[in-house]
């Protein structure tokens, strides 16, 4: 992943857009299923539905991380 957001990356803003959009999409998934579980509490594949998500949230978290590293590292070397 690091290689494609590169300090060159060309299109920062547009990475930056797409992230959004995932986390936009990843909150709104969260939710349902959130209202979901309210519904139907008793479920195994409500709960194995809920851990992926649990490790889909994990990994957004690291994306964003990286995304933070590499641009804010990239900023930060520009400004030298």
């Amino acid at each position: 992943m690091k290689d494609i957001l590169s300090d060159d990356t060309p299109n920062k803003d547009l990475a930056k857009e797409s992230l959004d959009k995932v986390e936009e999409s990843k909150d709104m998934t969260v939710q349902s299923v959130q209202d979901l579980a309210l519904v139907v509490k008793d479920s195994t594949e409500l709960a194995s539905t809920l851990n992926e998500i649990d490790n889909f949230e994990k990994q957004y978290d690291e994306l964003v991380s990286l995304y933070d590293e590499v641009f804010t590292v990239s900023s930060k070397s520009n400004h030298k």
